[in-house]
């Protein structure tokens, strides 16, 4: 009796070519076409079980030959027979099925076999076309092949083999009833193979349903992920992500990467934050067309665009055979999410390195994927300032090399370079002929860039806090002054501006001593109404005073003062507990605040705020002023002619169950 499961290993060796498998001559022919010289392991061990007629539950990786091995026992049982199509494969994605589509019609071009290829988001009426002039297969998405089934129910007929690519995708998109409802259009027993990254319960129970006795072959034990592999982590500060991953990118410099984000939102703001640092990236979003996402990948492929951000949903099915590196911006909910994703690269041989940035919420996450996949990436650290400057250095003497690295050398130019060097400022020469063949603007722009980074740090330190910039005083002491009381009368020798009213009470109370005041003077804190107290409240006033008001109090009294009631209401009602922030960018255009009514009480976090709105609108992180989070309101400064823009795009947000209302501030 033939062994019921196979658990092979990815690196076991394998024979020199497929004459192991008995295949036809045509088939042979195509995998010559192709250029497959030598079977993959998952290819040898679901040979035999399918071929002969079993059905069976493949566990393998994204990347490692799926494809083939489901399609040759396929293609080579196939009878060319005019009933129809006679085996059917969905996927969970348009992409994925394309791809499917295109890799069996290329291993049955020399055999004369025609597959349909039928998705949603184009017409449906060249598909049944295709369908009726006569196909031996079918490669499609659930919803679309429902529809042509319902239409043309004459297509199903003839089915005999069933396989679901990508299982658990499918079952996580929400597929299952689809599925259930095409399996009930087959008109007896067939042969029903399951193909899976990962084998949860969900695929278990699937299979118990529609499977019979299945082979298992697995490519490894515990689902691990294929040798060519490298997995790395990072524990990163969440407040920091976006600094790090920049770091990250820079030290890493790959060549072509996926970004995943476990949200839409999140990931248009981190393509529009990459783009505003320089970075080749491109965005992909469900929210696109069918032409627009094929336009993207296009690019991708093409190395046009070197880092494409996308969500799990977006990015299922997406095969780029050149990608060396994916990136988990945001750590999976799941591990078995961790697994497709890290799937996308060590594709067929290949080596690709899956990168992760873990916060503190991840642990869980990161302890259920050793446990279960026995999967534990390597711990590295953050690149330091000192890292980053050596990556750059390395990267101008690669270009120096390779732009001046093949030229020959004249004697007399290496003569001057040998007596410039043993010269005591030969080095302080060369590095000023670096310096001025490298350029100016250059060296400006870099410095331009680390002060943009600086002012970045400072807002995002600001937005932490509860009020940027508070004073460090006592708990105790009021936002504004309590009443003074009633001081004794003037004496009658007094000047005009001490009789003037409150400003000069204050300076005559100040200037006196204290046993000239009277009782009344120990009425209030010591703190407030002290000499002190009485001096810091004078110079504020005189600070917020014009400068000719200034010193028409001092021509006319005491110093300090100022003419009857000047400034005095307007220090009493205005707070004196946090300063007033800067009310224009460094390119000096004018600065407004936009009030919403949710704050710290409702989970509003200033930093993502305010990095969401420079994507939303975009703006540099220089235009934005600090977010202000309070507990029940929240304060964003941005340029006068944005204002409108910030209200549109606030209005509507949730936090914390509340929608935001935004408006102008009316405290100018």
């Amino acid at each position: 009796m033939e062994q019921a499961n196979a658990t092979v290993s990815p690196d076991l060796p394998v024979p020199a070519g497929f004459d192991v498998l008995p295949l036809s001559p045509a088939l042979r022919a195509a995998l010559d076409d192709l250029g497959f010289a030598t079977p993959l392991p998952v290819q040898l061990a679901a040979f035999p079980p399918l071929r002969a007629g079993r059905d069976a539950l493949i566990q393998a990786p994204t990347g490692t030959g799926k494809t083939v091995a489901f399609g040759l026992p396929i293609l080579d049982a196939l009878s060319l027979s005019p009933e129809g199509p006679a085996f059917l494969v969905l996927a969970p994605t348009r992409e994925l099925a394309a791809q499917v589509h295109g890799e069996l019609a290329r291993l049955g071009a020399r055999s004369g076999v025609r597959i349909a290829l039928v998705y949603g988001g184009v017409s449906i009426e060249p598909q049944l076309a295709a369908l009726r002039d006569g196909s031996h297969g079918i490669v499609g998405t659930p919803g679309r092949v429902l529809d042509v089934f319902d239409r043309a129910p004459a297509f199903a007929r003839g089915l005999r083999v069933l396989v679901l690519d990508e299982a658990d995708q499918l079952l996580s998109m929400g597929f299952e009833r689809d599925i259930e409802a095409i399996v009930q259009r087959f008109p007896g027993r067939y042969q029903g193979i399951f193909v899976s990254a990962t084998l949860p319960p969900e695929i278990l129970r699937l299979s118990e349903r529609y499977l019979r006795e299945p082979a298992l072959v697995s490519l490894a034990e515990m689902g691990r992920t294929p040798a060519e592999i490298r997995h790395e982590m990072f524990f990163i500060d969440p407040g920091n992500r976006l600094r790090d991953l920049v770091r990250i990118l820079e030290a890493e410099r790959p060549e072509s990467s996926f970004i995943f984000c476990n949200t839409r939102d999140d990931a248009q703001l981190l393509a529009g934050h990459l783009r505003e640092r320089g970075f080749a990236v491109d965005l992909l979003s469900g929210e696109l067309t069918q032409s627009e996402r094929e336009r993207v990948m296009t690019e991708v492929r093409e190395g046009r665009v070197a880092h494409l951000v996308a969500t799990d949903l977006a990015a299922r099915g997406l095969d780029v055979l050149h990608l060396t590196h994916v990136i988990h911006y945001q750590f999976p909910a799941s591990p078995e999410q961790y697994v497709h994703r890290s799937g996308r690269v060590g594709r067929v041989g290949q080596t690709g390195t899956s990168i992760a940035l873990v916060g503190p919420q991840d642990v869980a996450t990161l302890y259920y994927l050793r446990l279960i996949y026995g999967l534990r990436p390597l711990e590295r650290h953050l690149p330091s300032d000192a890292d980053l400057a050596r990556e750059r250095e390395a990267e101008l003497v690669r270009g120096l090399l390779a732009h001046y690295g093949a030229r020959p050398a004249s004697p007399r130019m290496l003569g001057l370079l040998r007596r410039l060097r043993s010269h005591v400022h030969g080095e302080a020469v060369l590095a000023a002929i670096l310096a001025e063949h490298l350029g100016e603007d250059a060296l400006r722009a870099e410095a331009r860039e680390a002060e943009q980074a600086r002012r970045r740090e400072a807002q995002r330190d600001a937005a932490r806090g509860d009020e940027p910039g508070r004073r460090t005083e006592p708990a105790a002491r009021p936002s504004r002054p309590p009443p003074r009381p009633p001081a004794a009368p003037p004496p009658a020798a007094a000047t005009p501006a001490a009789d003037a009213g409150d400003g000069g009470d204050a300076a005559a109370t100040a200037e006196r001593p204290a046993a000239e005041n009277g009782p009344a003077a120990e009425n209030g804190p010591a703190a407030e109404n002290g000499p002190a107290a009485e001096a810091r409240r004078r110079r504020r006033r005189r600070r917020r005073r014009p400068a000719g008001e200034r010193e028409a109090g001092t021509a006319g009294g005491p110093p300090g003062d100022a003419p009857a009631g000047a400034g005095d209401a307007a220090d009493d009602d205005e707070p004196e507990d946090e300063p007033e922030p800067p009310r224009r960018t460094p390119g000096g255009k004018e600065l407004r605040p936009v009030l919403l009514n949710v704050g710290s009480h409702d989970g509003v976090d200033g930093d993502f705020l305010g990095q969401w709105l420079q994507g939303r609108l975009a703006l540099r992180a220089s235009e934005i002023g600090p977010v202000r989070v309070r507990d029940r309101s929240t304060t964003v400064l941005v340029p006068v002619d944005r204002v409108a823009d910030a209200i549109g795009a606030l209005s509507g947000l949730r936090f914390g169950g509340r929608e935001v209302q935004a408006e102008e501030s009316r405290r100018k």
